[in-house]
């Protein structure tokens, strides 16, 4: 179960992080052996929960990608970036906003490395008001 959640720690960082997302053929369902040419990929492994929960996430994060533009739209600018929570040794958590074109188009990511609950963990975010929670 923990390299499971280390594999959706992971998509959850990497999607929200700036820069292109790339995976290779069986990762967006936790292929858990070498990709061979020789054969088709190991589509069964989707009848077990843990690697079906490793699908609907990258499904889930591919579609926050298109449809959240703090995501995308300044991906390469150094403006749409800001960290938030970079240097936390204790707690192995990382948070930073992306920003989109529009000034409302902000995301706060936040990530947790461990397998620890971090009940009332602080986050500045970079205004008051409402947050809503799209992925957990």
């Amino acid at each position: 179960w923990q390299r499971f959640a280390n594999m959706r720690a992971y998509f959850a960082f990497m999607f929200a992080h700036p820069g292109k997302k790339l995976m290779f053929m069986g990762s967006e369902f936790a292929q858990d052996t070498e990709w061979n040419h020789d054969v088709s990929l190991p589509w069964h492994l989707l009848e077990r929960p843990l690697n079906n929960g490793v699908q609907q996430l990258v499904r889930d994060l591919n579609r926050l990608y298109c449809t959240l533009p703090a995501l995308h739209q300044r991906d390469c600018e150094p403006d749409g970036f800001e960290w938030l929570v970079m240097n936390d040794p204790d707690n192995s958590v990382f948070a930073w906003q992306r920003k989109g074109a529009a000034e409302g188009d902000r995301c706060v990511v936040v990530v947790n490395f461990t397998p620890q609950v971090l009940n009332d963990y602080r986050v500045p975010v970079p205004f008051s008001g409402r947050w809503r929670e799209v992925l957990n």
